[in-house]
């Protein structure tokens, strides 16, 4: 009797055969499961790295935008002050140099043009620290510019910042004061000799009225617009930015 000892070799290379394919697609399966899974986990951590880099840029952000309010709110405290420290000594200065004019006494002349040069001279240092903190606003509006939403709305809160120190030179400019003045009582400003000419002593008390109620309207005109154009166009600034930083 024959046997047939072709089938169950042939059966046992093709067990053996499908064991070692189901092997290597066990092996290919796995290193490609790995390979995906590396993958995957180098894109989740590039991904976490990103948000994370962008949190940090964020907060950085955040942190730059408290500091310049910070600094803009340190300012609007001493800005107001200065427009007041200049331009009311300036006004004093103008108004003592008309009072001399209208004394008889060189001694009482003198009174007041030494009064009217301490004036100046407070003027003039007012000026310089006048002039250090409008140099630190302008910088600090320069930082606004770049780290807040650069928008019309942000445009229109500043805008009117820079016209506050045209407002003032304008309303109390030395000359236009001046001329004010001499046209209040004709001549005072004029040339001293046509001065002496037409000055009337009997008349000397009316005209100091004139120049004290002058002199009281210009201050109260300093502190409306420093109230008004000063206080209140940078605590509208500041508001604006405070709720601008709670929306980064």
């Amino acid at each position: 009797m024959d046997i047939n000892i072709t089938s169950p070799l042939t059966t046992a290379v093709n067990l053996t055969l499908n064991e070692s394919i189901w092997s290597v697609l066990k092996y290919v399966a796995l290193y490609a499961a790995t390979g995906f899974a590396a993958l995957l986990g180098v894109y989740l951590q590039g991904r976490s790295t990103i948000q994370l880099e962008k949190e940090r840029t964020k907060n950085l952000k955040i942190q730059r935008q408290t500091e310049i309010f910070s600094k803009l709110k340190g300012i609007q405290s001493a800005l107001p002050q200065d427009y007041l420290n200049t331009y009311q000594s300036r006004i004093s200065a103008v108004s003592q140099e008309a009072a001399a004019r209208l004394h008889t006494e060189e001694e009482n002349q003198k009174i007041h043009l030494e009064e009217a040069r301490n004036m100046l001279a407070k003027t003039h240092e007012n000026s310089k620290l006048f002039a250090q903190d409008r140099r630190e606003l302008y910088e600090i509006i320069g930082s606004i510019l770049i780290y807040f939403p650069n928008n019309p709305e942000l445009h229109r809160k500043i805008s009117p910042i820079y016209n506050q120190i045209t407002t003032f030179e304008s309303e109390f400019n030395s000359e236009q004061m001046k001329t004010e003045l001499n046209n209040l009582i004709p001549g005072i400003f004029g040339d001293l000799i046509s001065w002496a000419a037409t000055f009337d002593p009997s008349k000397a008390g009316e005209n100091f009225g004139k120049i004290d109620k002058w002199k009281s309207d210009k201050i109260r005109k300093t502190n409306e617009l420093a109230a008004q154009n000063v206080c209140q166009q940078l605590v509208d600034l500041l508001n604006y930015l405070q709720a601008e930083i709670h929306l980064t």
